[in-house]
């Protein structure tokens, strides 16, 4: 028998985890390579519909080299999202369907709990009983013979029963012996597969934790000891018809081999295929079923042991296996464990074997189960599972609202900017796609996608129609439709008459260096107008410039007592234009001198907050008016109005906030001439809270200072 099993060992070591049982490798027979993304299935979506998240599993699959996946799951009872994606068979083109049968490695511990759980609830043991009081060979550590291995020491993994992978093989096809009969080989001293030293470790029962597959599997035989039928004939009558898992075996001759996915190992350049294998200690890992029927197991167990009317297992024993054991094992339930992932706590069961990497968790805080089978050896579907539990807490962006224009509205302009509110319950990153188009109430021409402004240029649009728009918010996994909103633009007008000339016209006296200023602007809000100057001695004034975007006009230095004619022309963006009238001004008869630079007199400090005044002195050689022009150096300007040259006038400011700040102001008079720039300097320190630590100091070290202050201040 040892020859026969050493012969078909595949393989050959394997080193136990927490989470799982670490694999070797298989003796592959295909070695082929496909490009996955032509093969996902899309089409089995079940509601919600998120292409986000679809998009996120494929580039997972693609990055990590997983071929094949299932993955579900439920909310509050309920089947909330279930998608597969991928092969099942490279060789045969066969794609992952929802109903495809994966290998379940240590998840199918999980089935080995419910059945001993069942006969544990029917007082057919306690668990803290001796298992060899049910077992028809005795099982003792070599090392403490007289210690009880109990039942709750082998579902806690600390019955210090060791995995020997050098005798635990895998091989194609079913198991070669009877569970019971391996499980007797392997622990009592006569067995053919006994080592005292490599099959125990060496800790005291009950003292230390030792993940066991050997110690799971000999729980399923204590069911059979227990119940008196085999260990897969219980499970298909206890728990697989119960829980409607109809193909759902742990021999591959009780399932369609064809609907199994095939697992396979990626080797750096291609997939290669292990065959359809098992082992002699198969309850621990060797258990296929589809993610359709495991979620049934999963529904259960979140639903207190209730499954549809069937009541599978006892309220109060959901709870003590999904209760912490030993206060030195803070992960262990009963054989369920618990892990902490991105700030949840999740109960469950991981898998992991050649060609196979599995996950079956759910947070009782939110009632919320996931479960991730794969045919493919990825060890980091950890990050796959927080994925699916934040696209199961996550609540879809906000419906869009406020649109501006208003719906429904009117002439409105053809140069308006679409905008709207958006956002989302949970804070996530929102992005936008915009469907805008003329004439249609059902539009479905995008314009923009994945954009992060809640505003779109639509550039300039055609008068008098009627446009339709629609904004689709996404978050990271789904998105919300907003309502089809529409305007109806309105007719384009022309500029406005060009007018308030400065110089006015039919002016005298005009400085030779003065700028033109005019007043422009257009009836239609967002319409660029701009502005052609026409200016000389003559009628009609020749073109001097064009398209200038501001209101003014240097000419240069103009002739004395010359009388000159100008004329503005604004065109919009649509090229309509209005002329302005023709405007005349006559130069001065002899150059006009600009006022002396302002004297500045006041404070060089201050506090934020609190008015501060300064007096601004300017000197006309014409003794004209003057204005001044002041820049406080915090961003904020003025303009006064006229005063009559050498007279001081006051300005007054307020700094918010503490530093140094230079005040510039320039003088100006009537005829447009500026002065030169003066500055001043002041200084805005931050106010300091007053300490009275030191007098506080002075009265407790001198208490008649106290009574004399007192007095003094009657």
């Amino acid at each position: 028998m040892k020859k026969e099993i050493v012969g078909i060992l595949i393989f050959t070591l394997f080193i136990s985890t927490l989470i799982f049982p670490a694999s070797g490798k298989m003796t592959t027979s295909l070695n082929i390579n496909k490009n996955l993304n032509e093969y996902f299935l899309l089409e089995n979506i079940n509601f919600p519909l998120s292409e986000g998240l679809d998009n996120y599993i494929i580039n997972e699959m693609n990055v990590n080299h997983i071929p094949g996946m299932s993955a579900t799951i439920v909310k509050d009872d309920n089947v909330f999202w279930t998608n597969s994606y991928g092969y099942a068979n490279i060789s045969n083109d066969k794609l992952v369907e929802n109903t495809t049968l994966f290998f379940l490695a240590s998840i199918s511990k999980t089935i080995v709990a419910t059945a001993i759980m069942q006969l544990y609830e029917k007082d057919f043991f306690d668990l803290y009983d001796p298992i060899n009081n049910y077992l028809p060979f005795q099982v003792n550590h070599p090392n403490y013979p007289s210690v009880d291995i109990t039942f709750h020491m082998l579902m806690t993994h600390t019955s210090s029963i060791n995995d020997n992978w050098l005798v635990m093989p895998y091989f194609d096809g079913d198991p070669t012996m009877p569970l019971g009969e391996y499980l007797e080989e392997y622990l009592t001293p006569e067995g053919e597969y006994y080592d005292s030293d490599l099959n125990f470790y060496n800790e005291e029962p009950g003292t230390y934790y030792g993940y066991s597959n050997i110690g799971a599997a000999l729980v399923a035989y204590l069911v059979e000891t227990i119940s008196n039928v085999s260990f897969s004939e219980y499970c298909e009558i206890n728990v697989f018809q119960p829980l409607d898992m109809p193909e759902t075996a742990w021999f591959l001759a009780d399932l369609d081999i064809s609907n199994i996915a095939v697992p396979y190992q990626w080797d750096g350049d291609e997939y290669d295929a292990y065959p359809h294998y098992s082992n002699n200690w198969f309850p621990s890992a060797c258990l296929r079923t589809s993610v359709t029927q495991l979620r049934n197991l999963l529904m259960m167990m979140m639903n207190d042991g209730l499954y549809n009317s069937s009541q599978i297992l006892e309220e109060g024993t959901v709870d003590l296996m999904l209760t912490q054991q030993l206060e030195w094992v803070s992960h262990m339930g009963l054989i369920w464990y618990k892990i902490d992932l991105d700030g949840r706590t999740l109960w469950g069961h991981g898998g992991s074997l050649g060609g196979c990497r599995t996950r079956m968790f759910f947070e009782p805080e939110t009632n919320i189960g996931v479960i991730i089978l794969t045919n493919g050896e990825y060890d980091g579907l950890h990050e796959i599972l927080s994925k699916l539990f934040d696209f199961a807490e996550n609540e879809p962006p906000y419906i869009p609202s406020d649109p501006a224009p208003e719906d429904d509205s009117t002439d409105v302009s053809i140069y308006t900017d679409l905008s709207w509110t958006g956002g989302d319950p949970n804070d996530d990153s929102v992005t936008y796609d915009v469907y805008f188009e003329a004439g249609d109430s059902t539009p479905d021409e995008l314009v923009s996608d994945n954009q992060t402004d809640t505003t779109y240029d639509p550039g300039t649009l055609e008068e008098n129609t009627e446009y339709y728009w629609q904004i689709i918010s996404w978050d990271e996994f789904t998105s919300t439709s907003g309502p089809i909103w529409k305007f109806t633009t309105g007719e384009n007008l022309p500029p406005y008459e060009p007018s308030n000339p400065d110089p006015e016209d039919g002016a005298t006296d005009v400085s030779i260096n003065k700028k033109f200023e005019w007043a422009g602007g257009d009836p239609n809000e967002g319409d660029i107008v701009t502005y052609d100057v026409y200016f000389g001695d003559e009628i009609p004034p020749p073109l001097v410039a064009e398209d200038l975007s501001e209101e003014a006009y240097d000419p240069g230095t103009l002739e004395l007592l010359k009388t000159y004619y100008w004329q503005i022309v604004s065109e919009d963006s649509q090229g309509l234009t209005t002329d302005g009238q023709i405007w005349s001004f006559t130069t001065e008869e002899k150059p006009n001198e600009p006022p002396s630079a302002p004297d500045i007199d006041g404070p060089s400090k201050g506090s934020p907050g609190q008015e501060i005044c300064w007096t601004f002195h300017s000197d006309d050689p014409e003794e004209n008016d003057v204005k001044y022009i002041i820049d406080w150096g915090d961003g904020n300007s003025e303009e006064t109005d006229y005063y009559p040259s050498c007279s001081p006038i006051e300005g007054c400011h307020t700094y918010a906030e503490e530093g140094t700040f230079i005040i510039t102001a320039t003088a100006e008079d009537l005829k447009g001439d500026r002065s030169d720039e003066s500055t001043f300097e002041v200084e805005i320190p931050r106010i300091r809270a007053p300490s009275y630590q030191w007098f506080e100091w002075l009265l407790e070290r001198f208490p008649l200072l106290e009574r004399l202050l007192s007095y003094m201040l009657l």
